[in-house]
């Protein structure tokens, strides 16, 4: 298939995906959680909105060609799971469109442009010698049992839960278990906890699928689980599915191009609309719902809520020293408050949304490029050591993190600054992509 044709029909697949999550929006999600507040906007155009979606899935024909490199990645997690979703799920879920659709348009419009065309960019190759290969595993061995022992000592891991794992149940008493302890314990320590699950283990995963080491595989596998054992978060074991999904995507004949990623999420909304209508909500409720439609309408709420009320400019964190941010509550608690009623709630959202509610369309355009010229550098680093496609594999925990943190909790608390100074560090002939 000629390029133009394939980019043809990624457009097609975009629009189809767009509208799939629309309808699922309104016929399956909001009736069912329409006790929450969810609501249908009641003067949305059907012909507007597919205006809308078509304008918005053109974007896929700027997008890179296949998921090689991390910067492609960041393209990948930013247009099907960020941008799409919010497009489409918030034209019909805010209560008045006016000027916060708009608002939400263009800043994620002009958000995805600079995440496309960043890595476009020609600049001088970084040239990083990186350690060799016994000096880096030395650092990484010390560094998981440095981590390991800290978290391990205050969480304790009780060989009890890997048991209980057996009942589905179970689950949520784990969790119960680890809200405790981490209400109780140093915040350093839950951070050595995040980076042990975004970073530590997938690189040990990663690193054995791409040099054929399979006992590294079996031990970031078994590592894996032991964390899974400790906060009972299904989100770590969907970790594992994607890395392995991404790692024979990758490897199959003709790579993860976007059209196969366009298909694949056409298929998704699709199958989960299909299998909805005979009585199985399993992948509507897993994956289409939590991952796509939720985060799609909290997009909306934070574009609503911020179009009028102040921004935060990071005054509830890093420059609570020069703005004052008279709520005295985080961007998320302020949303889950005021939409959904609950105090408690920490609606967390995309880092482009919670972008503008720090900065306004600024803030996406600013966060927008920071991110893409952290990924910039990882692709030239990446680069010159031969390893674009093992550095793609290393950015998708991260990456994931973006779609419902900001920038700067991923830098820090999710361990993106340690996973760049990993693939810094990595030796320059011992990890060549095969």
């Amino acid at each position: 298939m000629t390029l133009p044709s394939a980019r043809f029909l990624a457009f097609i697949c975009s629009v189809v995906y767009a509208i799939g999550l629309a309808y699922s929006y309104v016929n399956v999600v909001q009736p069912f959680y329409v006790y929450m507040g969810l609501q249908v906007n009641s003067k949305a155009n059907l012909y507007e909105f597919l205006v809308i979606v078509s304008f918005a899935s053109l974007l896929i024909t700027l997008a890179p060609d296949k998921l090689d490199r991390p910067s492609s990645v960041l393209s990948f997690f930013v247009f099907f799971i960020v941008y799409m979703p919010a497009i489409s799920v918030s034209y019909f879920s805010l209560a008045v469109h006016g000027d916060t659709y708009i608002k939400l348009f263009i800043s994620l419009t002009l958000g995805v442009l600079v995440i496309f065309f960043v890595p476009r960019l020609k600049l001088k190759m970084v040239y990083v010698k990186g350690f060799s290969a016994r000096q880096f595993w030395a650092i990484f061995g010390f560094l998981i049992v440095f981590l390991s022992v800290f978290v391990f000592s205050f969480y304790r891991l009780n060989i009890n839960h890997l048991i209980q794992l057996q009942q589905l149940d179970a689950l949520y008493d784990i969790r119960e278990e680890y809200r405790a302890t981490s209400s109780g314990i140093p915040g350093l320590i839950q951070y050595f906890f995040t980076w042990l699950i975004k970073i530590v283990a997938p690189f040990v995963v990663i690193i054995g699928l791409q040099i054929r080491k399979w006992y590294l595989v079996v031990s970031g596998v078994l590592f894996t689980i032991l964390l899974f054992s400790i906060s009972g978060h299904k989100s770590i074991f969907l970790s594992l599915f994607l890395i392995f999904g991404a790692w024979f995507f990758m490897r199959s004949n003709g790579g993860a191009t976007f059209l196969r990623l366009s298909l694949f999420f056409f298929g998704l909304t699709t199958l989960g609309l299909a299998l909805d209508y005979f009585g199985s909500s399993l992948i509507n409720d897993v994956l289409v719902r939590r991952m796509l439609i939720i985060p799609g309408v909290l997009s909306g709420y934070y574009f609503e809520y911020y179009g009028v009320n102040e921004f935060a400019m990071l005054g509830y964190s890093v420059l609570g020293g020069l703005f004052d941010y008279s709520p005295g509550l985080t961007p998320p608690f302020i949303i889950g408050n005021e939409y959904f009623g609950r105090a408690e709630m920490s609606a967390n959202v995309n880092f482009m949304a919670s972008a503008y509610a720090d900065f306004g369309v600024v803030g996406v355009i600013l966060f927008s490029a920071v991110a893409a010229v952290l990924y910039r550098f990882l692709d030239m680093v990446a680069l010159q050591k031969k390893i674009s496609k093992t550095a793609a594999l290393l950015v998708l925990m991260p990456s994931w993190a973006l779609v419902d943190s900001t920038l700067l909790t991923v830098l820090a608390t999710h361990g993106f600054v340690l996973l760049i100074l990993i693939v810094v560090l990595l030796p320059r002939k011992d990890f060549v992509d095969r």
